[in-house]
């Protein structure tokens, strides 16, 4: 456009307010479009950036948490878990120690042997999205002595079958006779009386 009122032959008439407002309507459609691109890189941006975090997200759903509850048949045992790696999350072999503390005691006050208690290990999906194990690769193995078998229990859901949580309840076992911390002081409780090494397979479904 420019070129284009360059060029214009001379007249005898006076242009120079029309090509001025010419060359001000240039100058406001130059900006208004710069505008516009910059809106719009902007907008890219954002855009690119929100597709990052979804990716992020939808990534972070394929794994998911799984929690662990242990608990036992009898009140006066005190169990400890730990269990690595820290996080249940992917098909794999996870480590697992229960720590039991015996506090059972006779009518005289004495610590004594427990007969007949139960273990029971809970592990639930902490995801909204379905979960599907494969039922015959996972399982719950005793590593060390003492050696003890465990029942699976998988509960499902839906015509699809999720998982909803994995059992396992261990057979009866018998704990050793506590030992007081502190014979003078039996409020500070027994020292660790039995010790359970555990591997926990996971394995979802292909």
């Amino acid at each position: 456009m420019q070129s284009k009122i360059a060029s214009l032959p001379t007249s005898s008439g006076n242009y120079d307010k029309d090509i001025n407002n010419l060359y001000a309507e240039m100058e406001s459609l130059q900006e208004e479009l710069d505008n516009t691109l910059a809106e719009v890189d902007t907008m890219l941006a954002e855009w690119e950036e929100e597709q990052v975090v979804a990716e992020e997200a939808e990534q972070a759903d394929e794994l998911t948490r799984w929690s662990l509850e242990v608990s036992n048949s009898n009140s006066l045992v005190v169990v400890d878990q730990y269990h690595s790696p820290s996080r249940i999350e992917e098909s794999d072999i996870y480590d697992i120690r229960l720590t039991l503390y015996n506090n059972m005691t006779n009518s005289d006050g004495d610590l004594i042997a427990l007969n007949d208690l139960y273990l029971d290990l809970t592990f639930t999906p902490q995801s909204s999205s379905a979960v599907y194990i494969n039922e015959k690769n996972t399982w719950l193995d005793t590593v060390k002595s003492p050696y003890i078998f465990w029942e699976m229990d998988i509960v499902t859901r839906g015509d699809d079958k999720y998982t909803r949580r994995i059992s396992f309840t261990s057979e009866r076992i018998t704990v050793p006779k506590g030992e007081w911390l502190d014979e003078a002081n039996h409020e500070l409780g027994v020292k660790p009386t039995m010790e359970l090494q555990l591997e926990f397979n996971l394995e979802y479904v292909q």
